[in-house]
């Protein structure tokens, strides 16, 4: 890798961390994918999309069906203003989005840039709602393309910027409002009224039982009660309350028994989001491919990962495509030290390159 390229993904980094693209920022979001359409229009044909308020882009080399999608989000979680002047520490590049994952968007450019002249057949694909779902950009793109496999380069996890793994699996999400009803009356008089908060609170302990006990990286379905209201004043007993549980699935789940449980407890439900599992098989080609490729690059063993949450690799999944995660190295994800660790960038970008160049054969 040149150094002029290393340093090209490093400013465009740079220069996409200094949009505010956050959900309540919708003119900054669009003010990002415009420059990421013009950035790419000028070697390729870059559509863009609107869903729902949502922009997207998809860059694609003329005449040329892709097979392989790079997929990248753009937006990113809320942040001082000052998250959004990058500054370089050592070996570190700070600011808001710099991991997650305008680095990855970076990098993913900046191949698709060089590669133009080989017309491979590959694509981009760019979205600015990962962040609260990505159901108005890859949940939408999908229907419109199809490809053999995509690659996400977000970060995996590791403790080794010069060490690469691929994320292959990914946990479900099942998110649900639980209501319960009770009858009002004065605090003072509890025995004339029925606590509805009471109720609700049971119904979840019921729930958590059947799961087990959380340990640390346990994979395995998890429960966590994430917002609960009820009640008006503290002397009046409460005659309904909600709360929202998010659960998180693996194989062998079964949504319907916790569904007829909470029945059976006499609560009220309401599915707020269902989404499937990322589930490749580790024999793939594409991947046995881009692990290979990991490996010569590093000279170190490139795991295959499963991760506890979700990204928009899920909706290629629910159509049947193979999709992966496989980015840069960083840390401090939606936190004030954000950081990229530019070391891995050459290894990332060497090995997507490399991948590049050996799948059309297969």
């Amino acid at each position: 890798m040149a150094e002029n390229t290393k340093n090209e993904i490093i400013e465009l980094t740079k220069k996409l961390i200094t949009f505010k693209s956050t959900k309540g920022n919708p003119k900054e979001l669009e003010k990002c994918v415009d420059f990421c359409a013009d950035y790419l229009g000028k070697f390729s044909v870059a559509k863009k999309f609107k869903f729902k308020g949502k922009p997207s882009i998809v860059a694609t080399y003329k005449n040329i069906k892709p097979e392989i999608f790079l997929v990248g989000h753009l937006d990113v979680v809320e942040a001082p203003d000052e998250q959004f002047k990058p500054e370089i520490q050592g070996t570190d590049l700070i600011g808001r989005g710099a991991i997650d994952m305008k680095g990855g968007d970076a990098i993913a450019m900046v191949l698709f840039k060089h590669l133009a002249k080989l017309k491979l057949p590959i694509g981009i694909m760019l979205t600015s709602d990962e962040e609260i779902g990505g159901f108005e950009g890859v949940g939408q793109l999908i229907k419109k393309y199809k490809c053999k496999f995509a690659i996400a380069p977000e970060p995996n996890q590791t403790t080794d910027s010069s060490q690469l793994h691929i994320t292959i699996k990914e946990k479900g999400v099942f998110w649900l409002k639980i209501k319960t009803k009770g009858k009002a009356a004065h605090a003072s008089r509890p025995w004339l009224g029925e606590n509805a908060v009471d109720k609700l609170i049971k119904v979840y302990e019921t729930l958590r039982e059947s799961f087990q006990e959380v340990v640390p990286d346990i994979w395995a379905p998890t429960i966590n009660i994430g917002m609960i209201s009820g009640g008006e004043a503290p002397n009046k007993i409460p005659d309904k309350a909600e709360a929202v549980i998010d659960i998180r699935w693996t194989e062998g789940f079964d949504k319907e028994k916790i569904l007829n449980k909470i029945k059976k407890l006499g609560a009220d439900y309401e599915v707020i989001e269902y989404s499937n599992m990322l589930d490749n098989d580790k024999n793939n080609k594409y991947i046995k491919l881009l692990q290979k490729c990991a490996e010569n690059q590093t000279g170190k063993k490139c795991l295959l990962l499963n991760e506890h949450g979700a990204s928009d690799a899920r909706f290629f999944a629910e159509k049947g495509m193979p999709a992966v995660i496989f980015g840069p190295y960083g840390d401090g994800y939606h936190g004030p030290g954000e950081y990229l660790d530019l070391t891995s960038i050459e290894n990332t970008y060497n090995t997507l390159k490399e991948f590049m160049l050996k799948c059309s054969k297969l």
